[in-house]
């Protein structure tokens, strides 16, 4: 990626204007931050259409930006047009992950409160809170992800119209690429409701603490085993 096309995490923090109006609480400006950070495709992705925002022009906003700039480009395009406009979904994604985040620390803190009788569930709240820049029940995080998909979604269509592009993409809740086992990627999961991401996301969740015990104890009998090969062989 050129040097004029990224952009440091302060400064997207100063030019990041607020997706909606300022009493509206949304996961979009944080979910938007948090994959500017990442390395590699995505990342440089995010920040190339970080540049493209202004006072003016909002996250939603700079996609579009970005894809027109990178469709008028043609093959010189610094981005495969296609993958911007899948920017979307990318951006609904974590906006799904970092709202599941906040659900469940406020489930945490909610059980916490009432073992101890006391506030002491406040911490797991808070560091949820400040992980993804917002502050809601869980009653009301439902109501949050919804709004931030429906100003996604219309965003998306607004751009696919004014393309003119003969090509059916549906934005989804949550609809993330999965590696088979075969090296490609698929999209296994269609979620078009926050229930339905989370009942995924949990999933997901589960499953990944499942291969890390397994992995984990592969290692330590791997180290046990050594260890005992080594007191056979003195």
């Amino acid at each position: 990626m050129n040097n004029d096309q990224s952009i440091s995490f302060d400064d997207l923090e100063y030019l990041s204007p607020v997706t909606k109006a300022h009493n509206v609480p949304s996961f979009l400006p944080q979910a938007f931050l948090d994959i500017c950070e990442r390395k590699g495709y995505k990342g440089n992705l995010a920040n190339y259409i970080a540049s493209r925002l202004t006072a003016d022009v909002n996250i939603d906003e700079a996609i579009a930006v970005a894809a027109i700039d990178c469709n008028g480009q043609g093959q010189e395009a610094p981005f495969n047009v296609m993958a911007v406009i899948g920017f979307y979904q990318d951006l609904m994604d974590k906006v799904c992950w970092n709202a599941r985040r906040l659900f469940v620390a406020n489930n945490l803190a909610s059980a916490q409160t009432d073992a101890t009788g006391g506030i002491y569930g406040v911490d797991f709240s808070q560091r949820a809170i400040d992980s993804t820049g917002v502050n809601a029940d869980n009653a009301t995080i439902y109501d949050i992800v919804k709004s931030d998909y429906e100003q996604l979604f219309l965003a998306q269509s607004e751009l696919l119209a004014v393309m003119d592009m003969n090509i059916d993409i549906d934005l989804m809740f949550f609809n993330p690429s999965e590696r088979q086992e075969d090296g490609s990627w698929q999209n296994p999961h269609y979620c078009d409701s926050f229930d339905a991401a989370l009942e995924v996301m949990n999933g997901i969740c589960d499953k990944l603490k499942t291969e890390e015990k397994a992995n984990q104890l592969s290692k330590l009998k791997a180290l046990r085993d050594a260890r005992l090969k080594e007191r056979l062989s003195a």
